[in-house]
């Protein structure tokens, strides 16, 4: 049996883009990814600018060369999102998207980074952390920007 991998998701999300937009096309198709598939979110949006509306990417990052996928695999592809793109992380993991982010030709993009030491992922919009206010609060705004 072949090993599952984080770039094997990939598929199942382009289906998902295509089902959403096939199935639900009323309003904004907007994509949101949480660690490496905050990374695909990106690379979807950059590659279907057709059907994703915007994206919201909680820690991404180049994380598929040891996939066999190129070092800016995710790069390649978001110097192609012109839709509202939001991106944010613990603070310590500004260093792993800040290049795929500087990319991004989108005027209306925009990053969060915490006063704290924040949180991986979509998890630090938990309500156990005590700042995941300023996360939603980002988020909020990102949202009704567009």
């Amino acid at each position: 049996m072949k090993e599952t991998q984080y770039v094997d998701a990939l598929p199942d999300m382009t289906a998902a883009i295509n089902y959403a937009d096939q199935n639900f096309a009323e309003g904004k198709l907007i994509v949101w990814g949480s660690s490496y598939s905050a990374a695909l979110a990106l690379k979807l949006t950059g590659d279907m600018p057709d059907k994703v509306d915007a994206v919201l990417a909680f820690s991404p990052g180049e994380y598929f060369a040891s996939q066999g996928r190129s070092r800016d695999y995710i790069t390649s592809s978001a110097i192609n999102v012109s839709q509202p793109a939001f991106i944010t992380s613990s603070r310590d993991e500004k260093n792993n998207w800040w290049g795929i982010y500087v990319t991004i030709p989108s005027d209306k993009k925009q990053y969060y980074l915490p006063e704290t030491a924040g949180n991986h992922g979509s998890r630090a919009l938990w309500s156990r952390y005590p700042d995941s206010k300023g996360y939603w609060e980002a988020v909020t705004q990102f949202l009704s920007s567009f």
